[in-house]
């Protein structure tokens, strides 16, 4: 489907989009449990693979090697600039500030994909999209300013630090710390339980961390224009282990070189199973199906979506309270999806020639 007819999606689209952004909310908290322990490159692999390993065989089922063969080439780029490079970059994020701030960062998406798809694909603006985008981000904006949002970050990251710390306490609490150590993040993981958002507390580091998450969201955007001009008609399912298979092969010699020197204990593995299997594997393959059913534009609205289910997952799980200031960032950001994915439709601002 175009982007541009802005039809009002079905309501099997929009579920799909609800189901999608509440798994990928969960993946900050899985990152920020385990990052500090194995480190970015490292989780990253392992998570890769573990999804790999759980498509792989419904892959091969439905005989998706015919469609894999046709586009491996594509397949091969997109893996780097929608998977292996932004999955790092947020996982480096995640060492200098919370989960719900890299989330926040990741909403920065719909904006990196509407602008590379009118810039380099010259795909068609509306008013509508264009107003619902800057009306989710000023939601988004509204939630980062929210002190409370910073404290369901912090007390994420430290249960994060403490849920990996337990885990890894059956290697030794020694060995937790010299896992840590190895990957140089003691000094990042510290800073992170108290952080939250205070950049002046943190520094450079949290600098660094924004930067990263920016970096990665461009990414994204840039994988979902190239998924939806080049790779449309290809099944999710074959997009998704394909990137997962080349990734695995991007990021195996430098997650060698950054592997822990303790491994952590069962908590962090279980952790980073599920974060592979559940928000990476499934994960992109309603990814994909949304993007070949309503377009890349529209589907990335699921990072707008993102922070609210990143709260809720630390209220629901964490006991942390809803404030008024975080229930009307969400009131905006929910109006914005609703605007960007065609619930006004109007004519088109922009059209291709």
């Amino acid at each position: 489907m175009n982007d541009s007819a802005q039809q009002p999606l079905a309501p099997v689209d929009m579920l799909t989009l609800l189901l999608l952004s509440a798994i990928w909310g969960f993946s900050y908290l899985f990152m920020r449990m385990a990052v500090p322990v194995m480190g970015p490159v490292f989780l990253i692999e392992m998570r890769v693979l573990s999804a790999f390993l759980v498509v792989l065989p419904v892959f091969l089922i439905v005989g998706g090697m015919g469609d894999f063969r046709a586009h491996w080439g594509k397949i091969f780029i997109l893996s780097l600039t929608n998977m292996a490079l932004p999955f790092c970059l947020f996982a480096y994020s995640t060492l200098s500030i919370g989960a719900g701030p890299a989330s926040i960062l990741n909403a920065a998406v719909p904006f990196f994909t509407a602008i590379i798809a009118f810039a380099l694909f010259r795909q068609a603006l509306t008013l509508v999209g264009v107003l619902g985008l800057v009306v989710g981000f000023a939601g988004v904006v509204v939630l980062a300013a929210d002190p409370d949002v910073g404290s369901v970050a912090g007390t994420t990251g430290a249960a994060g630090t403490v849920s990996a710390a337990g885990a890894v306490g059956a290697a030794g609490a020694a060995g937790a710390a010299g896992a840590v150590g190895a990957v140089g993040t003691a000094g990042a993981a510290g800073t992170v339980g108290a952080l939250g958002t205070d950049i002046p507390a943190a520094g450079a580091g949290v600098l660094l961390a924004i930067a990263a998450g920016l970096l990665g969201s461009f990414c994204y955007g840039l994988g979902a224009n190239l998924t939806a001009r080049y790779l449309h008609g290809v099944s999710g399912l074959t997009i998704a282990t394909g990137n997962l298979f080349f990734s695995s092969l991007y990021l195996a010699p430098l997650a060698w070189l950054e592997r822990p020197a303790v491994m952590p204990g069962g908590g962090i593995w279980l952790a980073v199973v599920t974060l592979g299997a559940v928000c990476t594997g499934l994960a992109f393959v309603l990814f994909y199906h949304l993007i070949a059913r309503i377009g890349s534009t529209r589907t990335v609205t699921v990072t707008l979506l993102m922070p609210l289910f990143s709260i809720f997952w630390a209220w629901l799980i964490l006991g942390e309270q809803v404030t008024p200031l975080m229930a009307f960032g969400c009131l905006l950001v929910l109006t914005g999806v609703s605007m960007t994915t065609g619930r006004l439709p109007v004519p088109a601002l922009f059209r291709k020639p």
